[in-house]
């Protein structure tokens, strides 16, 4: 096994195996070679990821089973779930297995690609905590590895195509199928031109699943993360108003303001919290759990025991607290007066919403309910899609800079028009060029082809550049996106959560129509709706409702307390049990794994993902998801 490096040694460089393949790798990883794989390892060992190439794979699980053998013959892990991804580019097939759960201390996962009679496999061992920090440079490695001869597509190349009413048939009939069979119940596009031409825009669908009330171009939908564009926006016109610079220090700007690290607190400017660059985690199940009556001085309070995982401006990491942080700060040089929400609302009406005509786009769920707005919807344990209470959706008000904005189609696609204009909205200039496009340049690297810059990600599709931001709430899935070079972009709301592939999939069917991509919209479409179904299947068969399988659960009846969430309950209430936090609260089931035994909360939106291990003395619930850790001491 031979490994060749070149590039810049201080950041990056180039591996080559023994078959010409070639991938990027951070500099800091060290390198192991043996006779039939490559071993990348961060230097605390805790991250490796295993380069494996197999000829003449029959089958590529069969294929991932050998690899898994030659590097640990003992392996006999089983995958708790197995996901095929479209084969982009000229790769064959593409497959990832995952032998861990969220709550464990390891992550083991393999990933795997076939290109002319070779199989391409990653394999994954990683301390969850290292990984969620790391995670950003396995892709950078997984995403680069090609091999020698592999071509990819370059759609930069054509000429946009103006659809017929064949395209927009064929599109529409495509979006119908989808929202059917994905289960998404309401669900607004449009398609803009730089030239100020909206070619496309429609409504599909409803408010609420099972009632008739329609969506329509006007219905607010809550847009999740998009909102950080739009705080970077309101950025950019602070700075162009001489109130801030990019560099302003947070401190300036909000005097009791800290973190963990005092030298950190002094260090973070306004660019840096809008930059996922400062190797501060994120840590979000806090604010999902306690969210009933915080305010966002609260939230800057908790700050306070946050604490890099990563150093500064080396690995991306994304946090909504700081993006948050950033958000409130900005409006404070705004108006210093006054409590924090008040003062970002403020803002955000006079340098974002109003010069951008956006009309219908509010903060409030009230303000949003006056308008018509969309419900939320998620999918019960059984699988099936139901609505879920509003009240849900208040966790992201205390955060609100992050993600908390409900807008039209209509309304973004003004915001869509003076992006891709650099700056100009109906021949009037509403921002200055230069501190607009600061916004776009790619800053820290996620992945092989993408890049974070101010809360816009700056990312490759098939040769095309693209920017733009996803967002996603409890019951609500966005996408927006513009092609600078083409000079052409696209936004779509929905609501319903973790609709994001069917998204991605009516991304991909608009590139068919208009670059003559290669045909795998429906290809991802009908995988995403599989993927699903055996989550689904797998939670069932692993995650049980029934009273007696929680026989020994009854001694964990009780009240119980974090200091970073606050107050839990677990009762017992007509035949099942729930835990109660003070907000909301859930079902659970019961689930033993790897030894383990742990409660799961299977209430929707979050069925199957939260788990709680007890000790052995039932004194303590222990949550891990990945780096975030919470612990409730039983009180009564």
């Amino acid at each position: 096994m031979q490994a060749n490096t070149t590039a810049e040694e201080s950041q990056e460089r180039i591996i080559t195996m023994d078959k010409g393949s070639r991938f990027t790798a951070p500099a800091d990883w060290k390198m192991k070679k043996f006779d039939n794989h490559l071993q990348m390892m961060i230097p605390e060992e805790e991250f490796s990821i295993y380069f494996i190439e197999l000829a003449n794979p029959v089958d590529i699980q069969k294929a991932v089973k050998k690899a898994w053998k030659s590097i640990q013959p003992v392996f006999n892990l089983a995958p708790l779930k197995e996901i095929f991804p479209i084969a982009t580019d000229d790769w064959e097939k593409a497959y990832f297995a995952i032998y861990s759960d969220t709550n464990e201390p390891d992550i083991i996962m393999a990933m795997a690609r076939i290109y002319a009679g070779y199989a391409y496999i990653c394999l994954v061992q990683a301390k969850s905590a290292t990984y969620a920090s790391r995670s950003s440079e396995l892709m950078l490695m997984y995403e680069s590895w090609k091999p020698r001869g592999f071509t990819s597509a370059q759609l930069n190349q054509r000429s946009a195509k103006n659809w017929n009413e064949c395209d927009v048939q064929e599109f529409e009939k495509f979006i119908a199928q989808g929202m059917r069979e994905f289960q998404v119940p309401g669900l607004t596009i449009a398609i803009i031109h730089q030239d100020g031409k909206i070619p496309y825009k429609k409504a599909f669908g409803v408010k609420k699943w099972g009632e008739h009330d329609p969506v329509t171009l006007d219905t607010p939908f809550m847009i999740g993360s998009i909102t950080k564009a739009l705080t970077t926006f309101l950025m950019a016109k602070l700075i162009d108003a001489g109130k801030i610079t990019w560099d302003t220090p947070l401190t300036h700007l909000l005097k009791d303001f800290s973190l963990a690290d005092p030298a950190l607190t002094q260090r973070l400017r306004i660019r840096d919290t809008v930059s996922a660059s400062t190797g501060l985690p994120p840590r979000d199940i806090s604010w999902i759990l306690k969210f009933n009556n915080v305010k966002p001085e609260d939230r800057l309070a908790e700050m306070k025991s946050l604490s890099a995982t990563t150093e500064f401006g080396k690995k991306f990491q994304y946090s909504n607290e700081l993006v948050m942080t950033g958000g409130y700060a900005a409006a404070c040089a705004y108006l210093s007066e006054g409590n924090l929400e008040t003062a970002y609302a403020a803002a955000m009406q006079e340098f974002v919403f109003e010069p951008l005509q956006m009309k219908n786009t509010i903060l409030k769920v009230e303000d949003a309910l006056k308008r018509g707005a969309a419900l939320p919807h998620a999918r019960e344990f059984n699988g099936n899609l139901c609505a879920i209470p509003l009240e849900l959706e208040g966790a992201v008000y205390s955060v609100a800079p992050a993600g908390a904005v409900w807008s039209t189609v209509e309304d973004l696609t003004h915001y869509l028009l003076a992006e891709m204009n650099n700056g100009i909205l109906e021949e009037r200039r509403v921002i200055n060029e230069n501190t607009l496009l600061e916004r776009r340049k790619p800053g820290i690297r996620m992945s092989d082809t993408a890049y974070y810059g101010l809360g816009l990600v700056n990312y490759e599709v098939q040769g095309l550049n693209f920017v733009g931001h996803g967002g996603g709430t409890l019951g609500f899935s966005s996408h927006l996106f513009f092609i600078p070079e083409k000079g052409i972009g696209m936004v779509i709301l929905s609501n319903a959560y973790a609709a994001h592939p069917f998204l991605q999939a009516i991304q991909q069917k608009f590139l068919e129509l208009t670059f003559n991509a290669k045909v795998q919209a429906q290809t991802i479409l009908e995988s995403a709706i599989q993927e699903r179904a055996e989550i689904v299947k797998k939670q069932q068969s692993t995650i049980s409702l029934e009273l007696k399988d929680f026989s020994e659960r009854d001694k964990l009846l009780g009240e119980y307390y974090s200091d970073i969430v606050g107050n839990m309950k677990l009762i017992k209430s007509n035949d099942r049990y729930e835990l109660e936090f003070d907000n909301w609260k859930t079902e659970v089931g019961s689930e033993e794994h790897a030894g383990k035994k742990n409660l799961v909360i299977v209430s929707p939106p979050w069925c199957g993902l939260f788990k709680l291990q007890f000790n052995t003395d039932q004194t303590q619930l222990n949550l891990d998801f990945f780096h975030e850790k919470y612990n409730f001491t039983r009180i009564k």
